[in-house]
């Protein structure tokens, strides 16, 4: 018997566990243990000791940290799918926003995004407003969330007015909808998996967890994403 642990930004949760279900029925006794938090949560908890086997980030930006501070193997990490920013509000809004320079309206007054030095959306989303160079007129509007979850809450319960989350985490959320996508040419959002530093070369827990990025990236796991409305590379 085998346990893998591997942590999963919460805008991943889902497919990667659907995707962890399907490898262990075709492993009999292996276990796959799914962390889920935000990236940039749970990239500390690997610093503070957790033994994470594989960290499925929602950036690009999160596992290069990883790798720098030598948390992560060295070496590109698995690009697994795409996405994109979108504004969500809620369902009963009446005018909401069509563009990113609507924000600056002064009937918009608290706008939700995640924290950009932990939650991945958080961060494209800045990239989104510094491209139309909006950052100074929203700054003093923005709330932080520590997760998707609890951005996407706010929104729905009214306690803002719009917020900014992948399209993946908006699709089919009741209580919300989706105001628009930003056409703003920010850096491409690109969800991607690394190991873990230090495993053993060659034993059984490293072939085990190369055995399972290997799957986030087979055909069968591509169209679980496509399903789940990301794009696949």
């Amino acid at each position: 018997a085998q346990t893998l642990a591997v942590a999963a930004d919460s805008s991943m949760a889902e497919a990667v566990q659907e995707v962890a279900h399907a490898f262990e029925a075709a492993r009999p006794g292996v276990t796959v243990k799914l962390d889920v938090a935000a990236a940039g949560v749970l990239l500390e908890q690997l610093a503070g000791g957790a033994k994470f086997d594989i960290l499925v980030s929602a950036d690009l930006d999160t596992l290069a940290r990883g790798t720098d501070r030598r948390l992560l193997a060295a070496g590109p990490p698995r690009v697994l799918a795409g996405n994109a920013i979108v504004l969500v509000v809620s369902a009963g809004a009446a005018t909401p926003p069509q563009r990113l320079n609507e924000l600056t309206r002064p009937e918009v007054q608290r706008i939700a995004m995640g924290r950009v030095a932990s939650v991945p959306a958080g961060r494209h989303a800045r990239e989104v407003i510094d491209v139309e160079r909006l950052w100074p007129a929203l700054q003093r509007k923005m709330v932080y969330a520590d997760s998707v979850d609890q951005l996407l809450g706010m929104v729905a319960r009214g306690e803002v007015d719009a917020g900014f989350v992948y399209r993946t985490d908006a699709e089919g959320v009741a209580g919300l909808r989706i105001a628009f996508t930003p056409e703003s040419p920010a850096s491409p959002v690109r969800h991607a998996a690394a190991l873990r530093a230090g495993l053993p070369a060659g034993s059984a827990q490293d072939m085990l967890a190369r055995d399972f990025l290997a799957a986030l990236t087979a055909p069968a796991a591509r169209q679980v994403f496509t399903r789940r409305g990301y794009t696949v590379p």
